[in-house]
């Protein structure tokens, strides 16, 4: 049964597996959107969603998680940041 972790899947990973994320790469493509994307985010058949996928690092730099997440691209924004933490920018 699916259920909520608390703690979040990279400390859970970190606390229970030993695999604590050193890192992660995203991937981000955009392209059209499906019959069941369309419905859920209730946009037009043509509509753009984009894809994130993305891969975290153990610390031997293995990739140990992929996460896929899907935005509709009308009303999101995607602002990436790796390594230092850079003062948060006064975007809109």
């Amino acid at each position: 049964m699916t259920e909520d972790i608390e703690e979040g899947a990279v400390q859970y990973l970190a606390d229970q597996l030993g695999l604590p994320q050193i890192g992660y790469r995203d991937w981000i493509t955009a392209r059209t959107c499906d019959g069941n994307e369309q419905a859920l985010f209730r946009i037009p058949h043509d509509s753009m969603v984009f894809d994130i996928f993305r891969t975290a690092f153990d610390q031997g730099k293995n990739p140990m998680r992929v996460t896929v997440t899907v935005l509709p691209t009308d009303r999101n924004q995607l602002i990436v940041n790796a390594g230092t933490i850079f003062q948060t920018p006064g975007y809109n």
